[in-house]
């Protein structure tokens, strides 16, 4: 069992601070801030520490969030007992928080059509919940888009699986032409380097869906040659995309519980950034973990 007060002090190297809130601050109607929570690779944490992964998520249930995205690997042998890891955390969830799954490459192992991910988080589950709004693969969640209301503006999260290829791009690219006056969140395992420059994969996404003015952020983790990374380009419209990459799974204990929380604060044009671990109660410090997007464009497309 694994003990809190146990963990070296000098494997840490994070600083005692509250757990991210609201700073309090007023709004307009219809300008409120919003909450996301995005989880790195928790492979490791499926693994061998899945007390762990439900104190993640148990914390993530009592949040006041819009929406909770996971970037990729829930599991790093895709065995069975990593999925009932997976189904008893997000267990915590149900009903309080609605999220986003993406597939990464260690929950693909052995598994080409998705059979432990699709009988862990089946589509049934999913399709008559509001928030949902659709699948590429027939009776599956394993590529598949979400809708949310924030700050005012209606929100589309789209959910890729590791390396899309052409034919589910083509699919993304249609539910975005849909949805024209939605801002968008593209969820994929493999996009942005730790260096900020786009991977392979990165690059046929963003060639794909670039034209789409309501392109607003891509999240991703699967890399390990650094913890955090960030870019913004400007699409062909215009429109700002900003670019995110995140991964803790190198951490001791499989990340030490290290999650981001992104608040929207649609009336400062801001989105704040932290890295906060529910399991230690504490925040990363240092730039890539903690920081602001400023003269972000949250109203409508």
């Amino acid at each position: 069992m694994m003990v809190r007060h146990v963990l070296p002090l000098a494997a840490l190297v994070l600083t005692a601070c509250p757990a991210p809130g609201d700073s309090g601050d007023s709004a307009e109607p219809g300008l409120e801030p919003f909450t996301l929570i995005v989880l790195p690779d928790t492979q490791y944490v499926a693994l061998g520490y899945p007390e762990i992964l439900e104190e993640m998520l148990g914390w993530a249930a009592t949040q006041d969030a819009a929406f909770l995205l996971h970037e990729g690997d829930l599991t790093h042998e895709n065995s069975e007992a990593e999925w009932s890891a997976n189904r008893a955390a997000f267990d915590l969830l149900e009903g309080r928080l609605p999220y986003a799954l993406c597939l990464g490459n260690h929950d693909e192992i052995d598994d080409e059509e998705h059979a432990w991910f699709d009988a862990t988080f089946p589509l049934a589950d999913v399709e008559d919940e509001p928030w949902f709004g659709g699948h590429y693969r027939p009776d599956s969640r394993d590529s598949a888009w979400y809708v949310f209301e924030g700050g005012g503006v209606d929100w589309l999260i789209i959910a890729l699986t590791y390396g899309p290829d052409d034919d589910e791009l083509a699919w993304a690219s249609g539910v975005l032409d849909e949805h024209p006056d939605h801002r968008v969140i593209v969820l994929t395992h493999a996009y942005l380097l730790p260096d900020g420059t786009l991977s392979n994969p990165g690059i046929r996404i963003w060639n794909a869906l670039e034209h789409h003015p309501g392109l607003s952020f891509v999240f991703n983790g699967h890399y390990t040659a650094g913890e955090a990374a960030r870019k913004e380009d400007s699409a062909q419209a215009g429109n700002a995309v900003h670019q995110l990459f995140f991964n803790m799974q190198d951490r001791p204990i499989g990340g030490q519980g290290l999650l981001r929380t992104l608040r929207f604060d649609p009336q400062a044009s801001t989105v704040e950034v932290q890295t906060y671990s529910p399991w230690l109660d504490w925040l990363e410090p240092g730039d890539d973990h903690q920081f602001a997007l400023e003269g972000v464009d949250l109203g409508a497309p």
